[in-house]
């Protein structure tokens, strides 16, 4: 069978929300947050993997977490091995076509330090693995983490659907992740540096293009630009729509 381990990457949400000028208490309430649900995502991987083959342990393998201390990575590997016999329920929502996120979905402690009226964390994960010596089942998701995401009262309808292009955004990166991945010819004894090229660069740009769209609708304030990016999100998911199952299967050669 061909050298390519299942792995999971988390296109991060951590540091994401921090701004230029934040206090200390402010980022530090916020990494927290984060935190939480990196935390509680990583152990849900680690049940999986044991459930399904408790003879071996389980791999798994996060990509570029912007925290690369040993102390952190120490810190990991303690909370999985403590809390991998808990059930914990799933912290996440799927993106799924028709539905839109609302105040109920956002759980997380507030900020109310913060000058921004609302934080939405997301990530696009996948996960793959050899169903025989030929194919390789892909899973991607765009998911959003109620417990790490906050909305302050009394939100305006304007705000909400700010928010949700957030959400839409990580999607149509999704799906552009799984067009790479179906269109490219990945080789079957080399997958795992290809695979992780093509996470990484679709993981970047969707970094970039949600500051570019923070930036240029100043946070769903501009009215103009905000319409301008509601319409680009929807035309982009629409030209996408081929590739919105969330699994697929892939034949390398």
């Amino acid at each position: 069978m061909p050298n390519c381990n299942p792995i999971v990457d988390y296109q991060r949400f951590i540091f994401k929300n921090l701004k230029i000028g934040d206090t200390i208490g402010t980022r530090r309430t916020r990494i927290r947050a984060d935190l939480r649900g990196f935390f509680a995502e990583l152990v849900l991987e680690f049940q999986a993997k044991i459930k399904k083959n408790p003879c071996k342990a389980a791999r798994i393998r996060v990509l570029r977490v912007p925290i690369v201390s040993p102390i952190f990575q120490l810190v990991v590997i303690g909370f999985l091995c403590v809390s991998a016999s808990h059930r914990i329920q799933q912290p996440f929502m799927a993106w799924t076509e028709g539905y839109h996120l609302s105040p109920v979905d956002y759980l997380g402690a507030v900020d109310y330090n913060s000058p921004h009226t609302a934080s939405t964390a997301y990530s696009v994960s996948n996960r793959w693995e050899w169903l025989n010596d030929k194919e390789l089942q892909i899973e991607i998701i765009c998911r959003f983490y109620p417990h790490s995401s906050w909305m302050k009262a009394n939100p305006t309808p304007e705000l909400l659907i700010h928010e949700q292009k957030h959400f839409d955004l990580g999607e149509i990166y999704a799906r552009q992740m799984r067009k790479k991945l179906q269109t490219v010819a990945l080789n079957a004894a080399n997958c795992n540096p290809e695979v992780e090229q093509i996470v990484n660069d679709t993981r970047n740009d969707c970094f970039t293009r949600q500051r570019a769209y923070d930036a240029a609708t100043a946070h769903g304030v501009n009215a103009a630009q905000q319409q301008f990016w509601n319409e680009w999100i929807t035309k982009e998911l629409n030209e996408l729509q081929l590739y919105a199952n969330k699994q697929f299967s892939v034949f390398p050669k």
